[in-house]
C-alpha cells in the first residue's frame, strides 16, 4: 500500500468530505454513538486518523489521544490544527498500521478508526492487527471501527438506476481496485459478522450501529448540493432507524463496538 495514494489526496480531503454536509451529518452520528464510551480518564489511540479532526473534536472528552496515519502530509494537516486549538493532550504520529505495535509501549481504553481506514487492509492484515493490537488494549478497552460493509441500498440504488456496472460492487470477498488521483489500491469490504470473526480470538461485539444508512456516500455530495431539503429529509430519517443493529451492513459505513474479552480465572 503506497503512502503516495493518501498523500496526493490530504489537501482535498476536508473540503472533500469532513466540510461537506454529507461528511458532517456522518461524523455527527459517529460521534453520537462514540460519546458514551469517553470520559476524562480515557487513554485513546486513533488510527487512521487522516488530517485529525476526530482527534482535535474529542480531545476536550478525554484524557489523552495518540492520534497516527500512513500519510506525512495528513499528520501535517492535523498537527497545524492541533496547534491552532492549543491543544496538549493530543499528539500525531506518521506510521503504517501493519507496525503500528512496534512504536508503542502503553495501554489504552480505546481505539477508534473511523469512516473505513481498514477496510484498506486484507482480511489476513486484519487479522494479524488484532493480534499485534490485543496487549496494548487495556483489560475493560474497547474497539471502535467504522467500517464501509456490503451491501450499502443507496449506493446500489444509485448504480442500478443509472445502469452502472459497479452496481452490487462491495458484495465480494475480493479487494477492489480504487483510485484516488492517479495512485490505485485495493479495497475491502466486510459485514459486521465478518469483522466480529475477524477479530474473535481477542475480543467480541457489544454493538453494531448503521453510519449512512439513509445519508448518502460523500461521493454524492455534488448530487445534493441544491437538494438541502432532500439531504435534510434524509437525516431525519437516518435519526429515525439508525439504531437499528440490522440494517448496519445496508448503510454506506457502521460503527462496531468490540471488547476485550476477559482471560478465564
Amino acid at each position: 500500500m503506497s503512502t503516495s495514494v493518501f498523500d496526493s489526496s490530504a489537501h482535498n480531503y476536508d473540503v472533500e468530505f469532513t466540510q461537506t454536509p454529507i461528511g458532517s451529518m456522518q461524523r455527527n452520528r459517529v460521534y453520537k454513538f462514540l460519546r458514551p464510551l469517553l470520559s476524562l480518564q480515557t487513554k485513546l489511540l486513533e488510527i487512521n486518523c487522516g488530517t485529525g479532526q476526530d482527534a482535535i473534536n474529542m480531545a476536550p472528552f478525554v484524557s489523552s489521544i495518540m492520534a497516527t496515519d500512513i500519510s506525512q502530509p495528513m499528520i501535517e494537516i492535523a498537527e497545524k490544527k492541533r496547534m491552532h486549538a492549543k491543544l496538549n493532550n493530543v499528539s500525531f504520529k506518521c506510521i503504517d498500521i501493519n507496525v503500528l505495535h512496534l512504536g508503542l509501549n502503553n495501554k489504552f481504553d480505546l481505539l477508534l478508526s473511523n469512516f473505513g481506514g481498514l477496510n484498506c487492509l486484507s482480511e489476513k492484515e486484519l487479522r494479524a492487527f488484532s493480534n499485534n493490537i490485543e496487549p496494548f488494549i487495556s483489560e475493560q478497552g474497547q474497539l471502535a471501527l467504522v467500517i464501509m460493509g456490503k451491501k450499502c441500498w443507496i449506493e446500489n440504488l444509485w448504480y442500478l438506476l443509472r445502469k452502472d456496472a459497479r452496481y452490487k460492487r462491495r458484495n465480494t470477498k475480493k479487494g477492489l481496485h480504487t483510485k484516488i488521483n492517479d495512485s490505485t489500491f485495493y479495497t475491502y469490504y466486510y459485514s459486521p459478522e465478518e469483522i466480529g470473526l475477524i477479530f474473535s480470538s481477542h475480543f467480541q461485539i457489544k454493538k453494531v450501529r448503521p453510519i449512512g444508512l439513509f445519508i448518502p456516500p460523500s461521493y454524492l455530495n455534488p448530487f445534493f448540493t441544491n437538494k438541502a431539503w432532500l439531504l435534510k429529509t434524509l437525516y431525519f430519517f437516518e435519526k429515525l432507524f439508525g439504531r437499528l443493529a440490522f440494517l448496519s451492513n445496508y448503510s454506506d459505513h457502521y460503527l462496531i463496538i468490540l471488547t476485550k474479552k476477559q482471560l478465564p480465572l
